[in-house]
């Protein structure tokens, strides 16, 4: 467990120190990060939260991380990814350009709605907190336009 924690926060201090250059590398690595969002360990989770707010601060951006995120929202099985993947979307987005969250915001708000619909209550609440988040960024008309055909069942 130290190990796994260790190695998260390496990679974000190298994604800090070589920034745009460790992008190439970061994309054979983003999946492994996100592998380790199914720990239900709170010491691997803080690392693998702190790591991806710096590798999304410094490295790479919202956009880059959406192939990531399709693969976890809403196919995985694993309640704890589900939840911890939708906890890291809401984080990220406070923090991400206005313009990055209007381009990635049909795409998200699909998948957010889709696992907002999961049988954990859990994976739920995550879900309806990182939409309300992205409701709050990009506003009202814009989720509307981007998510028509989801919210108006």
């Amino acid at each position: 467990m130290n190990i796994v924690s260790l190695t998260l926060n390496s990679i974000g201090i190298l994604a800090k120190g070589i920034r745009k250059d460790f992008a190439v590398d970061l994309k054979e690595l983003t999946p492994i990060v996100f592998e380790k969002l199914k720990e239900k360990k709170g010491k691997v989770l803080m690392s693998c939260f702190s790591t991806m707010d710096t590798l999304l601060k410094y490295t790479l951006s919202m956009e880059d991380i959406l192939e990531n995120l399709r693969g976890i929202l809403p196919s995985s099985d694993i309640k704890e990814s589900k939840e911890n993947c939708c906890i890291l979307i809401e984080r990220s987005l406070v923090k991400t350009n206005i313009s990055i969250v209007k381009k990635i915001c049909k795409p998200l708000a699909e998948m957010l709605v889709k696992t907002s619909e999961d049988k954990s209550g859990d994976v739920r609440d995550a879900s309806l907190k990182a939409l309300g988040v992205l409701l709050v960024r990009v506003g009202e008309n814009q989720i509307s336009k981007c998510n028509y055909k989801y919210l108006n069942k």
